[in-house]
């Protein structure tokens, strides 16, 4: 029997989760495994791996959904409330004086060249992700074939969730095994579909609010509409969903530019909390640029709340609602079966993003960057043979930028 922390102790150690979590899914998945597990006692091994695989199954960030679900069993709905809003709340700080600064200084030189080599710096960084997961998905011919399938199918323009969904159904058809017993006990449907109730009426409630005051087609209604929906399109992690974020809010919407985007993923690598926050700048950028009837500051400040509202409200109505059926759900093989040939699929979206941010970076308006190759490759070098982490590269790659701009 797991002991029950006290609140003191509860808050205090999320609060250490939350400002340690910096780095992406594996690191922060593994400070929690530290904390809790190692040090606290408070989550067995076999429970937090349980946990794992259920925050696995649902669409969503899995190392914030892993920290509400941590939170629950801990105690209760205010505890998941707890854990997973202070998961969240560092990221949200930061990146809101992060894309205050961006916009207040576009005509400063030198805060232009730091975002130039953090935006270098994520593609390679999202190229050593790559290859991490590659190694780690693609095991057999069928896996490899979905990937390049999925690579192709986003070069000629198919929607990403049509991507998805053929990757679930690859899975169906190739990867279910012989064996199809599945756990004794059921799934609370009725607790499932309370919950589920309860938390869309909640996200809701702003919506109507926005709706009213604006009407539908303000720029509030849009993000908040379109970001719940990426919400529950966040398989294979923040990576995998931003390619189908950047087709509609770069191509479609035009709420941001390429460079926006680029600035949004960066912020998110080198701040605590999970990578889905990149989101949050676009909110952002989205309501500095149309203000009505707004200042630009407050519509802003509006779009990125709005933006962050939207996706981790979903997420976080999962978890509750699938939390007391945590090990049905991870143990039926037609779940695990779909989730393999998304996963397959997501390495050829993740590959998609990677070529189109890396040809962003490279090609900008002003023609080809030396700048922003040597600082990829010193990225890459940083990453691969001196072993350095995400957040120590994007700030040596931003110095390295600054000063290059301050010697020409």
């Amino acid at each position: 029997m797991t002991p029950i922390p006290s609140w003191r102790a509860f808050i205090a150690v999320w609060c250490r989760v939350a400002l340690l979590s910096v780095g992406g899914p594996a690191g922060q998945i593994a400070v929690m495994h530290r904390l809790l597990v190692a040090e606290r006692r408070w989550v067995s091994d076999a429970d937090f791996l349980h946990a794992l695989n259920f925050c696995m199954v649902l669409p969503g960030p899995e190392a914030q959904q892993l920290a509400t679900y941590l939170g629950w069993r801990q105690r209760g709905v205010v505890g998941a409330l707890v854990s997973g809003g202070l998961f969240i709340a560092p990221g949200l700080l930061s990146i809101l004086l992060l894309s205050w600064l961006t916009l207040s200084w576009q005509g400063y030189g030198l805060w232009q060249a730091a975002l130039a080599g953090l935006q270098a710096a994520v593609v390679a960084v999202m190229a050593a992700a790559l290859l991490r997961l590659g190694r780690r998905t693609l095991v057999d011919r069928p896996r490899q074939g979905l990937a390049v399938a999925a690579l192709l199918a986003l070069a000629v323009g198919l929607p990403f969730p049509l991507v998805l969904v053929f990757g679930a159904l690859a899975g169906l058809r190739w990867f279910v095994p012989t064996d199809l017993s599945s756990p004794q006990s059921s799934i609370q449907w009725r607790h499932a579909l309370k919950v589920l109730g309860v938390g869309g009426l909640v996200w809701a409630l702003p919506m109507l609010v926005i709706v009213l005051a604006f009407g539908p087609s303000h720029v509030l209604a849009a993000l908040g509409v379109f970001f719940a929906k990426v919400s529950l399109l966040t398989f294979g992690g923040a990576y995998a969903v931003l390619g189908y974020v950047t087709e509609v809010a770069v191509e479609g919407h035009q709420w941001v530019a390429a460079a926006d985007m680029m600035d949004a993923l960066a912020f998110a690598e080198a701040t605590p909390g999970p990578l889905i926050q990149a989101v949050q700048h676009i909110g952002y950028v989205a309501g500095w640029r149309a203000p009505q009837p707004w200042t630009p500051g407050a519509m802003a400040l509006a779009g990125a709340l709005i933006t962050t509202w939207s996706v981790f409200v979903p997420s976080i109505t999962l978890v509750l609602a699938g939390a007391p059926s945590v090990e049905v759900l991870g143990q039926r093989p037609r779940v695990a079966a779909a989730l393999q040939g998304m996963g397959a699929v997501v390495v050829g979206v993740i590959a998609h993003l990677a070529l189109w941010f890396g040809l962003q970076v490279l090609w900008p308006a002003s023609g080809f960057s030396v700048s922003a190759l040597v600082l990829m490759g010193l990225a890459a070098l940083l990453l691969g043979p001196f072993q350095r982490g995400p957040l120590l590269t994007l700030l040596l790659c931003a110095v390295v930028a600054v000063a290059w701009q301050g010697l020409s």
